[in-house]
């Protein structure tokens, strides 16, 4: 037992030192991976969100015409592109 007293005094610094060291290593380096995924879904959403033309073209008779994706969910002032999901309350720059 006084083997054990004596190395424990003589390297308490070091042991405190290293389970300080290990502490602060786990709270900056802390990874979250369901976190990481959810930020990765929502900005593949933003993306596809911003590369959505919300128009198609079609052929009516001779001529060729611009539809639209968004729709008007029944009871709101919102208009919802069909294709990517994009919502927004601007009628007028959902005409433009």
């Amino acid at each position: 037992m006084d083997a054990f007293t004596t190395w424990l005094s003589e390297n308490s610094l070091i042991i405190i030192g290293m389970i300080l060291t290990v502490v602060t290593v786990r709270g900056t380096v802390k990874f979250d991976i369901n976190q990481w995924i959810n930020d990765r879904r929502e900005q593949q959403e933003q993306n596809f969100i911003a590369l959505c033309p919300h128009h198609y073209l079609f052929r009516d008779g001779d001529g060729i015409k611009v539809g639209s994706h968004f729709i008007s969910p029944p009871g709101t002032s919102a208009w919802q592109c069909q294709k990517c999901g994009h919502l927004t309350y601007d009628d007028l720059g959902r005409k433009k």
